[in-house]
């Protein structure tokens, strides 16, 4: 029974789908994020 889904419950996750593909097409990627890494030669101070 548990696996039976109405045809509300379909047409609810098929919205939820698209609305989650919209927002992740206008949302920032995270791997775009420039991340700063320091590159001196220089050891860590403590």
């Amino acid at each position: 029974m548990a696996g039976k889904r109405g045809p509300i419950a379909k047409m609810i996750d098929a919205i939820k789908d698209g609305v989650s593909d919209v927002l992740d097409s206008i949302s920032p990627e995270p791997e775009r994020i420039p991340i700063p890494v320091r590159k001196d030669d220089r050891g860590f101070r403590r």
